[in-house]
């Protein structure tokens, strides 16, 4: 804890009166201390606004102190766009991250707090964007072909209707389910004949 330095000082007020040879004087001391000052600050960021339900989301945190220490860094989280907070875990000053593992729900507005506590006793508290868990996966688009005409190019071109919700899309002639790590995902455009695929 930091130490509070003081030290005694003599004052002294002397009153003159409009009458000649009438004055009052008055003499005392004071003491006067030095007061610490201290200086806390914390930030808190999420690495994204938007992440999949059972996937974890990196959290950066940051915090400084001015004559002091830190003595606790508690992590809060809100999953109802901060009604009410639980205490998920207590941090490391010395780190910078947190891996937090999202639920498999859908929750639109989830909110983290960062709750740094000094040891004189001083707190700050910092609050984070608000994140997306998003655990709905998206439905097929429905695609139409470029054109109906006959042709012999092996290249058949096709267009999304509608790219809401759809970050990807994959066209591909298989008789198995493809997954997120499935090679020819590309961006999903509502440009006609933006979706293609070699037959």
């Amino acid at each position: 804890m930091q130490n509070v330095r003081s030290r005694v000082a003599a004052w002294a007020i002397l009153a003159a009166s409009a009458f000649p040879g009438c004055a009052l004087k008055l003499n005392g001391v004071m003491e006067l201390k030095n007061t610490p000052f201290y200086l806390l600050k914390a930030t808190l960021s999420p690495e994204s606004s938007l992440v999949r339900g059972g996937n974890t989301l990196q959290l950066r945190y940051t915090t400084d102190v001015v004559g002091d220490q830190i003595q606790a860094i508690a992590l809060q989280r809100s999953l109802d766009g901060g009604l009410t907070w639980v205490t998920i875990t207590h941090l490391d000053p010395n780190e910078s991250t947190y891996s937090w593992t999202s639920p498999i729900d859908d929750l639109p507005d989830v909110r983290f707090r960062l709750l740094v506590t000094a040891v004189s006793g001083t707190t700050t508290t910092v609050d984070s964007v608000s994140v997306e868990v998003d655990s709905t996966p998206p439905s097929a688009p429905v695609i139409s072909l470029f054109t109906a005409a006959a042709t012999n190019q092996s290249l058949a071109r096709a267009t999304v209707a509608s790219c809401a919700d759809r970050a990807k899309t994959l066209i591909k002639q298989t008789n198995v389910p493809p997954s997120f790590g499935s090679a020819g995902w590309v961006t999903c455009s509502g440009v006609a004949g933006a979706l293609s695929s070699t037959l």
